[in-house]
């Protein structure tokens, strides 16, 4: 009694000893969040072992307290009732990972969809000279070649008169020979280079046509139509030795300026609008496109991490059908890392209901707080006992035993150990054990000499 008793004073004025307590007390409550017990043999290893990987799991960012179990978290909202400064460690944490959360988030964001840190208007401008870079090879293969026009692609010229002047006209920007294709009938050569001016063309038309980047029955019908060209003209296009259209492999390298631009702004929208919408923007787009796409959408995300609301819709989309869904269309089969990464900050987030508890609690707790009196009288109960007088002691530990709480230097210590990250956290870990085994040695010894003493005749 008089040991334990000795401690709980000692804490008050040693750091060491409150640094010391406050790892025992860590370590018991630890061992509550996995499978054995720090204070059996052999138990213990697989609790700390199942922090130590939750911890390395959820990342750099990542606490004791958030790799732990329920137990340390009851513990620590505890402490930041309590008085001391516990409160002021949890705040300063939580105002910090709240100011960087959106960067966290953008950062997994970009390496899930493997825009590389992008800009918006830059990229646009290097994604289409890379387009062109890529796809020189294929398009120098069919840019002198001519086809003979049959029925079938005859009638789909026919069905795409706006787009004939539009053709002429982009023909004309980009230096190419300009055709009238409403003079063309079946059986005639016509060049693969004017069919596919026509194919950017029903594109640009098709875009103008939308209300709100939304789809409208005109924009589907020349989209379709567009599509249908693009086809036969994968049909006509030489083949490579693996029986793919080179003209499919060109465009899959790029498509066109109007394409890189109007898939970037089809992304920007794509936070805007639901699985479905999602699903109708990047349909039909090539390999190029989607990139630009992601860039977009990369954007559009960013806007929505900018915000508190955005934020929190986001960490909750596993039971928000409705956000996830687009984010899958988005991400693609990266969505699971995308996903995954989200999934860890929101547990890293629990933590801002930390503390969090009435002011009526709080100031009655402070009432109840161990007193400078009750710390006078037990010191000198401890005195008393050292020099042989255990009456003083043996009053003083009725009257006080169930009024002595855990002193407050060891509260602040235990709420740093609990908010440790990083190396420091996993040092934490392995040092407990010996902590523990330390601390039984001590206890078995002191029970031992408690034993000779009670043994020894009344003198």
């Amino acid at each position: 009694a008089a040991g334990a008793l000795g401690s709980n004073v000692a804490q008050r004025f040693s750091e060491s000893s409150a640094a010391e307590a406050a790892k025992l007390k860590l370590a018991e409550v630890l061992a509550k969040s996995g499978v054995g017990s720090l204070f059996e043999p052999g138990g213990g290893g697989n609790a700390l072992a199942q922090i130590e990987a939750r911890l390395a799991k959820l990342g750099p960012e990542a606490t004791l307290v958030d790799a732990s179990g329920q137990p340390t978290k009851v513990l620590l909202d505890t402490l930041a009732t309590l008085p001391g400064q516990a409160k002021t460690y949890v705040e300063q944490l939580i105002r910090n990972r709240q100011a960087t959360r959106p960067a966290r988030i953008m950062t997994a964001a970009d390496e899930a969809l493997g825009t590389g840190g992008a800009g918006y208007k830059t990229t646009i401008d290097a994604l289409i000279q890379k387009g062109k870079t890529d796809s020189d090879p294929y398009y120098s293969q069919i840019n002198n070649l001519s086809v003979r026009v049959d029925d079938n692609l005859h009638s789909l010229i026919q069905r795409a008169p706006d787009a004939w002047k539009a053709a002429k006209d982009l023909a004309i920007r980009e230096g190419k020979t300009p055709l009238d294709l409403s003079k063309i009938k079946a059986g005639d050569d016509l060049s693969f280079e004017a069919l596919d001016t026509l194919k950017k063309a029903l594109f640009t038309i098709a875009e103008k046509e939308k209300v709100n980047f939304k789809a409208t029955a005109e924009s589907r019908a020349t989209n379709n139509l567009r599509n249908e060209l693009t086809k036969k003209l994968d049909d006509l296009s030489p083949k490579d030795k693996e029986g793919k259209s080179i003209y499919k492999m060109a465009r899959e390298a790029f498509g066109g300026p109007a394409e890189m631009e109007s898939a970037v702004i089809a992304g920007r929208t794509a936070m805007k609008t639901d699985e479905i919408g999602v699903a109708e923007l990047t349909k039909g787009m090539s390999a190029s496109e989607l990139d630009a796409f992601r860039v977009g959408a990369l954007q559009s995300l960013r806007d929505k991490v900018g915000t508190e609301a955005g934020q929190t819709s986001l960490l909750k989309m596993w039971k928000e059908p409705a956000t996830s869904g687009k984010l899958k269309e988005i991400f693609g089969k990266d969505f699971r890392d995308f996903a995954s990464f989200v999934a860890k900050e929101a547990r890293l987030k629990e933590i801002e209901q930390t503390g969090r508890g009435t002011k009526t609690a709080q100031r009655l707790l402070s009432a109840g707080e161990l007193d400078a009196q009750d710390a006078m009288q037990a010191g000198q109960a401890v005195a008393s006992a050292s020099q042989g007088n255990v009456g003083p002691l043996t009053s003083t530990v009725l009257n006080l035993g169930k009024k002595i709480s855990t002193p407050e230097q060891t509260r602040n210590e235990m709420a740093k150990l609990l908010l440790q990250k990083g190396p420091f956290a996993m040092r934490t870990l392995k040092e407990l054990p010996e902590t523990v085994r330390q601390f039984n040695e001590a206890q078995a010894k002191q029970a031992a000499l408690a034993n000779v003493l009670a043994q020894q005749p009344n003198r």
